[in-house]
């Protein structure tokens, strides 16, 4: 019998949900389920290092597999899906359910952990690419949803190399917040999850990514912590 990870699966289910409705705000994906940009977040913190396992990792590719299909077939609107069915989906109207790149995200700060004085080594970003080295920002704004409705959103999310989402969730958790921002660009808590299900679909696509991806958090967190 294949051991339970029942974490990893609502994070996998979460993860199909925001992505089968893209054109909607994550927060209100999110809200079906009792969730929120930031619970989600601090809902990776706490599996990422499970997923080195490989019985953690199958478990998420699972039912990843096993929910994105269920969405598929049945094609559910939002307010039938989530721990909250039956109740309204709040202030969501049938235009936003079917709306295409229109929907908003939520604009709540993202939830920087800080760190604990004097036990954070502030460490060099990931090498800038040519796009950043130009000027412009690597950071989203507030007009991304959840998924990349349009060539441009598209190429906006693909700036980001998995060396430097990596260097993000590791510093994130581990570097002073205002280092963090200055760093990445000032972001929501949409735009965080806008990159989990971007890197998600990579990940889902080449799984040796995404082991490459946990190695080079683990070591990020591990220098800048000086261990």
């Amino acid at each position: 019998m294949s051991p339970a990870f029942p974490e990893i699966e609502r994070l996998a289910v979460l993860l199909a949900h925001l992505e089968h409705f893209d054109a909607v705000a994550p927060a209100r994906v999110l809200e079906r389920f009792g969730e929120t940009p930031s619970s989600l977040s601090a809902l990776l913190d706490s599996v990422l290092h499970r997923l080195s396992d490989p019985a953690g990792a199958g478990a998420l590719t699972r039912t990843s597999k096993t929910t994105k299909a269920d969405l598929a077939a049945k094609q559910p609107r939002l307010e039938d899906v989530g721990t909250a069915v039956g109740a309204p989906a709040s202030e969501l109207t049938g235009d936003e359910e079917t709306a295409s790149a229109s929907a908003r995200p939520a604009s709540a700060a993202l939830p920087f952990r800080p760190a604990e004085p004097g036990r954070v080594t502030v460490l060099a970003a990931p090498p800038m690419s040519a796009a950043e080295q130009s000027g412009d920002t690597v950071g989203l704004d507030q007009e991304f949803a959840a998924g990349a409705s349009t060539p441009f959103e598209e190429a906006r999310l693909r700036a980001w190399t998995v060396e430097k989402y990596a260097a993000f969730i590791a510093d994130r958790r581990t570097a002073p917040a205002d280092w963090v921002v200055a760093t990445y660009g000032a972001m929501t808590e949409g735009d965080e999850v806008a990159l989990l299900v971007h890197f998600n679909k990579r990940f889902r696509q080449d799984p040796a990514l995404r082991d490459r991806w946990e190695v080079l958090v683990a070591e990020r967190a591990r220098r800048s912590r000086g261990q």
